[in-house]
């Protein structure tokens, strides 16, 4: 059967909307350079305003942008379904500019953070959510993908930003920082105000499963839970803890990524670096946000594939391995720019995994208001971990020594995704027992654990439901069964609908 020129339309339209979403994070994600900033901020406030500025106060405008943006999106997402991700993508595009120009003008550390922080991270806050609220309503059928495919142009910013910065400072103080900030806040704010015209959400009816099959009879198994069901599910605690765990060690290790390998190159020679390291350090934000944003798509797909539980676990060893690999090689360039490069791989990967999971896991119905709840455990990772990252270097001297901190860390969620965030554990005690009816005749019986526990369904019973479709089942190499949900329909009440 020929496919419909309309779903053609459809179908291009929505990748459409994913490389609009990359373009925008692309914007967005520019905080990711800071350390690259922090750099020439460091020298700005010592060398001409002559202000002694500790590794802790310097971390403080990165830290409360990161803050400032985590307890912003839970607020703004409550109004991207009521006004369209064009409208509320504008506005925080204008926050961003408007943070980023007039950082220019700030004279002390406290100042940039007012400007820096608060500002920008309002921007950041109102605008992140809405490209991936409408990749995700336009990709019902591959969400992981979907998601990390638009947050990977968060994660290749630095690649863009960092030299940017880099280029229009030009090590011109203080008139070159002054021009980074103006320059970059101008373009940010047009570039992401034009693309915000063309993020569009689908058509009520736009159902991908449904229009590649001939039969006409696909849609998604679909199960929703509003804000106030997911804070009643353990799931949702679990979740919130892993991200946190992976957004602190990710953004901590981002916000001192320039410093690190500064002290890493001096205790490799012997004494202070020269102009051409600190470019080679910069020059390697490229494939660092090159890493952070195949990350997300990886873990994306992985989450898909294997599910949340096991892909944490992965990521967590992962960060658990490079940590340990740089506490035996401190004075190794090598091992810096490797261990790095997987550390910020694991911090797209939570990126992508997080809103995935949240979907997976709660539905989709009112995904933009839980992913924004889910989303403060952003905000605590980036408190807790740049908090933490400073006072580790103010009281050893070595940024470095957080990493003993980091194992622990991990440990600790790996243990926590392994026990809590698995199917059956997940799952509780609802289950659908649901009768299904392969198109050659045969019926085959399943039972469906449903990601939230049975008391959250409550008082309304759940119906079994009688198919005719098309049933694939099958064992990936991992050793669980599944299906293909795009061939089921199964007609559950929405837990909300009361």
């Amino acid at each position: 059967m020929a496919v419909p020129r309309l779903f053609e339309a459809d179908e291009r339209r929505r990748w459409l909307v994913v490389a609009v979403g990359v373009a925008i994070l692309l914007c967005l994600g520019s905080i990711y350079s800071f350390s690259v900033l922090a750099y020439h901020i460091r020298i700005l406030f010592e060398k001409v305003y002559n202000i002694e500025v500790t590794a802790t106060e310097l971390q403080l405008p990165y830290t409360v942008a990161l803050l400032t943006y985590a307890l912003t999106m839970p607020i703004a997402s409550s109004y991207i379904d009521r006004y369209g991700p064009r409208l509320v993508t504008s506005i925080g595009a204008v926050f961003v500019s408007l943070g980023w120009s007039l950082s220019a003008f700030a004279r002390s550390i406290y100042q940039l953070t007012l400007t820096y922080g608060v500002l920008v991270g309002l921007g950041l806050g109102i605008a992140y959510n809405c490209p991936i609220v409408a990749a995700r309503a336009w990709f019902p059928d591959r969400t992981g993908l979907a998601v990390g495919l638009v947050v990977l142009g968060f994660g290749l910013a630095p690649a863009v930003a960092g030299p940017a910065t880099d280029a229009l400072v030009a090590n011109q103080y203080p008139e070159g920082v002054y021009r980074a900030f103006v320059v970059l806040g101008i373009v940010y704010g047009v570039v992401i105000a034009l693309l915000a015209s063309m993020l569009r959400t689908p058509p009520p009816d736009f159902n991908p499963g449904r229009q590649r099959n001939s039969g006409g009879q696909v849609d998604t198994v679909v199960w929703d839970l509003s804000r106030e069901e997911v804070v009643r599910t353990k799931a949702f605690y679990a979740l919130w803890i892993c991200f946190a765990i992976g957004t602190l060690v990710g953004l901590m290790v981002i916000g001192v990524t320039k410093l690190v390998g500064i002290e890493v190159a001096e205790s490799a020679g012997g004494g202070e670096i020269g102009e051409s390291v600190s470019d080679l350090l910069t020059r390697l934000l490229v494939l660092y946000s090159i890493c952070n944003s195949i990350g997300r798509p990886i873990f994306g797909w992985l989450n898909d594939r294997v599910g949340t539980d096991r892909a944490a676990v992965i990521n967590y060893t992962l960060t658990i391995l490079a940590s340990i690999t740089l506490l035996l090689n401190p004075a190794s360039l090598a091992a810096y720019t490797i261990c790095f490069a997987i550390l910020w791989l694991n911090l797209g990967g939570w990126l992508a995994l997080a809103p995935s999971a949240t979907a997976k896991l709660f539905g989709r119905r009112d995904f933009a208001r839980n992913y924004g709840l889910l989303f403060t455990a952003y905000g605590a990772g980036a408190l807790a971990g740049n908090t933490m990252v400073g006072l580790v270097k103010d009281v050893y001297g070595r940024y470095t020594m957080v990493f003993p901190y980091v194992i622990l860390l991990s440990i600790v969620g790996a243990t926590i995704a392994a026990v809590a965030l698995r199917p059956q554990a997940a799952g509780h005690n609802a289950h659908i027992s649901t009768s299904i009816h392969a198109h050659n005749a045969l019926e085959h019986s399943t039972a469906l654990a449903l990601p939230y526990p049975a008391s959250v369904l409550a008082p309304r019973p759940l119906p079994s439901a009688l198919l005719t479709s098309q049933v694939s089942f099958s064992t990936n190499s991992w050793g669980r069964t599944t299906f293909d949900a795009t061939t089921i329909r199964m007609i559950v009440p929405r837990c909300n609908d009361r």
